[in-house]
């Protein structure tokens, strides 16, 4: 759970804490909504800082949220909370809801896959609009006064805070309700420094995919599968049982599939069966060529640690 404090002039007024299971997603293909619900604890004011004129009496009269990819300076979407004069209380702590959603659409939800990597990285810049009372002295009879508060003025304080999603609760939880679909996730361990370029292959294979470059899908998919049947080679030989046939088995399908891309050319220039227009690649096919690589992946970091 992550956890923003926040200040007025060096002293904390409140914080805003955020449970990532709370995410989710509204309206579907029509109208997608990303719901950040987040709970703004205001802290209790001791009155002495009051009566010290150190801080004055404060109200949150409505919070406005800009919603980034984190690194990023182009805003995707906003949302504002409008609240009733909630007031800092001098005796207690107030909790309340701050539900935060942000309308999306096609192009805002493949940005955000883009940028993403695994976990999905956001950032909120949050401004609160805090009404500061003023006392005021006023006729409560002919031959008396009485101080009463009264808004006066008007300050904006802003906060910057940070939401990160796991790539599981994301995939599962929230991007199929934004109308794209559903997906499951391979969970592979990551713990072999031994097949750290491995990953960068799969990484970079994931980021071309995201930016609809099925060419570079597969190159990096065919890369990954040479530095692959190097090291299986290496380790246990080419006339061994488990290179030859376990590894070899496996290789010689996953190998023939991440050429395809390769051969395009070749296909339309060659007599065949084929219409120019149907000799290409589809998102299905990178699509797939990372999920092969995925479970190649994982089949390689087995036989390497028996």
């Amino acid at each position: 759970m992550n956890n923003k404090e926040f200040e007025y002039d060096s002293f904390p007024i409140g914080e805003v804490p955020f449970d990532f299971k709370q995410a989710s997603a509204i309206g579907g293909k029509l109208y997608p909504r990303l719901h950040l619900p987040l709970k703004l604890t205001l802290n209790k004011i001791d009155k002495s800082l009051i009566e010290e004129e150190r801080i004055p009496k404060l109200a949150i009269n409505s919070v406005q949220a800009e919603l980034f990819v984190e690194k990023e300076t182009e805003k995707l979407a906003d949302s504002k909370t409008i609240f009733r004069d909630t007031i800092f209380h001098r005796n207690k702590s107030i909790t309340t809801n701050l539900p935060l959603d942000f309308p999306l659409d096609f192009g805002k939800i493949s940005f955000l896959e883009i940028k993403r990597g695994n976990d999905i990285n956001l950032r909120l810049k949050i401004n609160f609009q805090l009404g500061i009372f003023e006392p005021i002295s006023v006729m409560v009879d002919s031959r008396a006064t009485e101080k009463k508060y009264f808004i006066t003025d008007y300050q904006i304080y802003s906060s910057d805070f940070k939401i990160e999603i796991p790539q599981t609760y994301w995939l599962k939880n929230v991007l199929p309700n934004l109308g794209v679909g559903e997906f499951f996730v391979i969970e592979l361990p990551t713990g072999s420094n031994e097949l750290r370029e491995a990953w960068k292959y799969i990484e970079t294979a994931e980021h071309a995919y995201r930016n609809w470059d099925s060419k570079g899908v597969f190159a990096n998919c065919r890369e990954l599968g040479m530095l692959l049947d190097s090291k299986i080679k290496n380790k246990f030989g080419e006339s061994s049982f488990a290179y030859s046939e376990r590894w070899q088995r496996r290789f010689k399908n996953y190998n023939h599939f991440a050429s395809l891309d390769l051969h395009l050319e070749e296909k339309k220039s060659k007599p065949n069966n084929y219409t120019l227009d149907e000799v290409k690649t589809y998102k299905t096919d990178a699509e797939n060529m990372i999920l092969s690589a995925k479970i190649i992946l994982k089949y390689a970091q087995a036989l390497l640690t028996e």
